[in-house]
């Protein structure tokens, strides 16, 4: 027979501690995603995660998942906390960032649940749905038959991209008007404009007028957007040269030397005098600009010469007045003479004691 003392000792004791919803949800984790602008509806953002220090395996710490705000453009999932899009007109040059508010609540989301919110940011990447767009519709620009390698236009283009990425970058193309490659067009990397650049002289005689057809795109390729690459008009009006310019004039007329540093001082170097055999052999062979070309350069060696003849002349004049002064002179010293010059005693007076006997 056995006393209520021995059962005491024997059996064991389990006291159960029933848990009470006193802690609630938290939030784990970062509360920052990113997403590219213009997704398609039901692109997953990121997920939400959050914990429950109640006990494990009751509705203390089962947890529900709502958006109070930014559910236009977002929805998450009520058990897993899953954030996707509801739409596709996301776009990043609108609004590049989006804030929306999460709830996160015990007991399934039960009116007497626990619960606490936080804010999450949606952040909009940016992809190539802007082309370059052009600031002018058409451009007009003039050149010189015997230019080469001068910038003759600078282009300049808006992208409403993100700046400094592919997806903004530009790169032109010269899509018509440039078969024989006299122009060339490349980008100016720190203002994203288009330089155009004339290559090979042009030649009046051939063509006075060149139509080209500037295409301005990225380095990426276009995405998410039904626009195209677009396209203005350059008109480039050659100009011919003046023959005179373009003849021998040029290299040697001291008024108008702007081109060929290195002919203009040979030809000037007080060392090196300018022949006519110089003047012939630097001709460049066509009759009409050679008859011009020798004419101005006679013309500059005659401007050279003038102020020498000049100063000759004028010194025989002052040569011939001198003479004429000294002639006059020399009658007025001839004194009561009757204009006869007087005849100087040159000889040794007499000494009179050497004579005296």
């Amino acid at each position: 027979m056995h006393t209520n003392a021995e059962l005491d000792e024997k059996a064991p004791l389990r006291v159960i501690v029933d848990d009470v919803n006193d802690n609630a949800p938290e939030f784990v984790g970062p509360l920052h995603f990113t997403v590219p602008e213009h997704c398609s509806a039901g692109t997953v953002v990121g997920v939400v995660s959050a914990t429950d220090r109640d006990q494990i395996g009751t509705d203390h710490v089962k947890i529900k998942y709502t958006l109070v705000s930014g559910s236009d453009m977002f929805t998450i999932h009520p058990e897993t906390g899953v954030i996707t899009t509801t739409t596709n007109t996301l776009d990043r040059e609108l609004k590049d960032n989006h804030v929306v508010t999460v709830k996160i609540q015990d007991m399934n989301g039960a009116p007497n649940g626990l619960f606490a919110t936080s804010t999450a940011t949606i952040a909009l990447s940016d992809i190539n749905d802007n082309p370059p767009a052009f600031m002018k519709s058409s451009y007009n620009v003039t050149v010189q038959e015997d230019e080469s390698e001068k910038l003759l236009l600078r282009i300049p283009v808006q992208d409403k991209d993100l700046i400094n990425t592919s997806n903004w970058m530009s790169k032109f193309v010269i899509t018509k008007g440039n078969e024989n490659g006299n122009f060339r067009i490349v980008t100016d990397p720190q203002t994203n404009e288009g330089l155009l650049y004339i290559s090979k002289p042009l030649d009046y005689e051939k063509t006075n007028d060149v139509q080209l057809q500037i295409t301005a795109q990225n380095v990426a390729s276009l995405n998410g957007s039904s626009a195209t690459w677009q396209s203005i008009p350059v008109n480039v009006n050659v100009e011919k040269v003046d023959a005179v310019r373009a003849g021998l004039g040029q290299q040697i007329g001291p008024s108008i030397l702007t081109r060929d540093p290195p002919t203009r001082r040979a030809l000037t170097s007080p060392h090196t005098p300018t022949t006519f055999s110089q003047l012939f052999s630097q001709s460049p062979g066509r009759e009409q600009q050679t008859a011009r070309s020798v004419s101005f350069g006679l013309l500059g060696i005659m401007t050279v010469l003038c102020p020498v003849v000049l100063l000759l002349l004028l010194f025989l004049v002052l040569a011939f007045f001198c003479l004429k002064k000294r002639e006059k002179l020399q009658l007025y010293d001839s004194g009561d003479t009757g204009g006869i010059p007087l005849k100087a005693n040159t000889e040794a007076p007499e000494d009179s004691t050497a004579w005296e006997y």
